[in-house]
């Protein structure tokens, strides 16, 4: 239902010469929340008055909106009407959120992580793989190895960058009294050409502590070349290069890298990643939250209906007085 101010031009004979309408109120009845919705808001008349522009210079009509809630005969009525509300919030609310507790005694993790882009290699067209080793005192039971799409350069500030926003996505499982070991996860940058070769362009490791938070690194990568270069270069070119890396624990201890070899610094890779831990502590209860959506209505129809009628009832009170002071 809308509410309009009428401004037309009419003829003595109430015949319509030019029709000039203004909105003032819209009013909708919600089927779904049973709530009725009242566009603009409530407001004071004399402090923040709403204007109506004429279109023909003349002079703007102030209007106000005041909602009057019909009067309760006890304050037990109104307490039953809040109690209904929240329970239908509720019911409605457990519909909407749908969480599960950790077990007792269990801290779970929650890591998204992110291979965001590369930059800074030789060769085009170029993939990731990617191999995550878990501790043996942490539970998980996602995917750990996995490779990214294979994604072909462009230029930007006149350097090679290859995009990807591939996800990882892990659920991780450890017990309360036990500070868990970080994650291991190992990186090859792999490229590809119309032979179908495909050589390693760069390794790097990357512990990951199980800290919440939100964090974003720059991977600096290096590949493994034989000391004779001749011999590693026409490799390289005619075959690909060959695996000289065989165990990726290597890139995590030193110690184990074979002499044989030396390291070539290459490109970098850009990752980031957020991590959300919780448990389940008997006898907490969590803080109360606005909520959302259409169960945030119910909520603030049902503050909206005790803040008017306490208003009135101090409105009230204070004239009451009054006027017994003046019988006296």
């Amino acid at each position: 239902m809308h509410v309009v101010f009428d401004d037309s031009l009419y003829t003595e004979d109430s015949q319509l010469i030019r029709k000039q309408e203004y909105l003032m109120l819209s009013m909708f009845y919600n089927t779904i929340d049973n709530c009725l919705i009242v566009t603009p808001d409530v407001n004071d008349l004399v402090f923040n008055p709403y204007d109506v522009a004429m279109e023909n210079a003349a002079p703007a009509i102030q209007y106000g909106v005041q909602i009057n809630f019909g009067e309760f005969e006890k304050d037990e009525e109104l307490v039953e009407l809040l109690n209904k509300l929240h329970k239908r919030w509720q019911k409605k609310h457990k519909q909407l959120v749908r969480f599960a507790q950790a077990p007792l005694g269990i801290k779970k993790h929650y890591l998204m992580f992110e291979i965001m882009s590369a930059s800074g290699f030789d060769m085009d067209n170029i993939y990731i793989e990617y191999d995550i080793k878990v501790p043996e005192n942490i539970r998980c039971e996602n995917t750990l190895h996995g490779r990214t799409h294979v994604s072909k350069g462009r230029s930007v500030d006149g350097c090679q960058e290859w995009s990807y926003g591939h996800f990882i996505e892990l659920e991780l499982e450890v017990a309360e009294e036990i500070e868990p070991s970080p994650l291991q996860m190992y990186f090859e940058t792999i490229s590809t050409d119309w032979w179908g070769r495909h050589r390693t362009e760069g390794y790097y490791y990357l512990p990951m502590p199980l800290s919440p938070g939100n964090f974003t690194k720059h991977l600096s990568s290096s590949r493994p070349e034989e000391r004779n270069k001749v011999e590693a270069d026409s490799r390289r070119f005619f075959v690909g290069g060959c695996h000289l890396i065989r165990d990726l624990e290597v890139l995590s201890k030193p110690q184990l890298q074979n002499a044989d070899f030396t390291y070539t610094a290459t490109g970098s890779v850009r990752v980031r990643w957020s991590i959300v831990a919780h448990t389940n502590t008997p006898g907490f209860e969590p803080a109360s939250t606005v909520p959302s959506g259409s169960s945030t209505a119910l909520l603030l129809g049902a503050e909206a209906v005790l803040k008017q009628y306490s208003q009135a009832r101090a409105r009230l009170a204070a004239a009451t007085k009054d006027l017994e002071g003046d019988e006296d």
